[in-house]
């Protein structure tokens, strides 16, 4: 899976206890569009990925609820390339609890999660991201894509 890259495509907002950015990711493999979902970020914390560009530098195995759906957990790091006081951001399923430790919450803290409706799409969207980092960190862009109208 040769230069991989990764967006997400921010196309509007919401808000629970803070801003809710909703959009969905999309994984290009040589600039071809291999494979998409919805996706969110924020709600809760700080709110939403600030836009801009990331690395993917690692993957890992979560066993935390909010980071699991089916059965499989995820995190995959954001390293943020611009300056910016966020930290701990990452890409990962969306395991739907809120800061309350109640589940039925869509929503994360400001990482971007993925809805996952079942556990085929949570592992093919997994095994892409480890795939990709098997050639180096993978470039992840934030992209604002709502139409501004004057």
């Amino acid at each position: 899976m040769n230069n991989m890259r990764i967006e997400f495509l921010v196309k509007s907002m919401g808000k629970i206890k803070a801003d809710k950015a909703i959009g969905e990711i999309v994984i290009y493999s040589d600039d071809q569009d291999i494979w998409r979902y919805p996706a969110n970020s924020g709600g809760w914390g700080l709110g939403p990925l600030p836009c801009g560009e990331y690395k993917i530098t690692y993957i890992e195995a979560k066993t935390t609820e909010a980071f699991m759906l089916f059965g499989l957990g995820w995190f995959a790091d954001l390293i943020p390339q611009f300056v910016t006081d966020r930290t701990s951001l990452g890409l990962h399923p969306d395991g739907g609890v809120g800061t309350d430790g109640v589940k039925g919450y869509e929503g994360t803290l400001g990482c971007v999660g993925i809805p996952f409706g079942g556990l085929s799409d949570n592992i093919t969207c997994r095994n892409l991201i480890r795939d990709g980092l098997e050639h180096g960190a993978i470039p992840f862009t934030c992209r604002n894509m709502i139409a501004i109208s004057s």
